[in-house]
């Protein structure tokens, strides 16, 4: 502590061990915070800046799926995989998102039957071609 309290000192007839030192009781400066109006003029700022984003689609980037790049270490694992070991991947992958997607209409849809559960997990799945 000294060298950024220089009049620290201990009392050595009161240490003990695990006595917890409250650096921010010591060091903390406190900052007062902006005015309120600057504070509403920085969110109403950012809102507006949003909402022409989303309006006029300045600034806002549509990803697509091409966008995501696979890591060459990732790509050199796959590539050593056997046929049968990327399409067992593969269709982890795609019972994961089946398994997804259906316990989501299980959720919204709680008066659905399983049955229909089941076949609009499969339309989604077929890309809504159904």
């Amino acid at each position: 502590m000294r060298p950024h309290v220089p009049d620290a000192w201990i009392d050595h007839d009161k240490t003990k061990k695990g006595y917890e030192i409250p650096f921010t009781r010591h060091f903390y400066e406190y900052t007062p915070l902006p005015p309120l109006e600057e504070i509403q003029a920085d969110i109403l700022g950012l809102e507006a800046e949003v909402q022409q984003n989303v309006e006029g689609g300045d600034g806002v980037t549509q990803r697509t799926f091409t966008d995501e790049v696979l890591a060459d270490a990732m790509a050199e694992i796959l590539r050593a995989k056997t046929p049968a070991q990327r399409q067992a991947i593969s269709f982890g992958m795609w019972r994961f998102a089946r398994n997804m997607i259906l316990a989501n209409l299980r959720q919204q849809h709680r008066d659905w039957t399983e049955e229909a559960c089941q076949q609009e997990t499969a339309r989604r799945m077929a890309g809504g071609i159904r």
